[in-house]
């Protein structure tokens, strides 16, 4: 083999070896940005489901105020209890 042969494969083995080193930063940099963006949807959607709950507690005690004004007002209704006005 001389020496040109032997100065092509080694020119051809650095540029594949560089071209692989490339694809593989290149690669890495997107699973980096990926995992970043699916964490970020997380701790949102996290705080959006925080958000309802809190909401869906809020609402409970205000259904069960209204159940108790309008079980109220139907006994006011139907006679069973008098209202502060009724005499």
């Amino acid at each position: 083999m001389n020496e040109s042969k032997l100065r092509k494969i080694i020119t051809s083995c650095t540029v594949a070896a560089t071209i692989l080193t490339v694809f593989l930063l290149g690669y890495l940099c997107f699973q980096v940005i990926t995992i970043c963006v699916q964490k970020n949807r997380i701790e949102r959607l996290e705080e959006e489901n925080r958000q309802l709950q809190e909401l869906n507690l809020s609402n409970e005690e205000l259904a069960k105020y209204y159940q108790d004004i309008g079980m109220e007002w139907l006994a006011m209704k139907y006679g069973w209890i008098r209202g502060q006005g009724d005499n």
